[in-house]
Parts: structure tokens; C-alpha cells; sequence
């Protein structure tokens, strides 16, 4: 697992960090997932999922 760091710069972002915390975390989590399944099987993310 890794850790991650989001500055906001911005006041909107800041608003938006507080209201959803995790949406920043489980977006990273899904391109972490599609590089791995890039990396280890060659599987294009672009494809439809099921």
C-alpha cells in the first residue's frame, strides 16, 4: 500500500477535500489496479470493463 499527499491550493479543492476525503484515495487505488494489470498481463485499460 502507499501513501499519498494532495495539496489544494485552490479554496474550491479544499471545500472538495473535506466533503470527500476518500474519492482522491480510491481514484489513485484504480490507477495503481490498471497499471498493475498493464504491467503483469498487457491488459489495455481503454477496454470496456465488465
Amino acid at each position: 500500500m502507499s501513501e499519498s499527499e494532495y495539496p489544494f491550493s485552490g479554496v474550491l479543492m479544499r471545500l472538495v477535500g473535506v466533503l470527500m476525503p476518500g474519492a482522491f484515495g480510491k481514484q489513485s487505488q484504480q490507477h495503481m489496479q490498471d497499471f498493475k494489470s498493464f504491467a503483469e498481463m498487457g491488459k489495455d485499460v481503454r477496454e470496456a470493463r465488465d
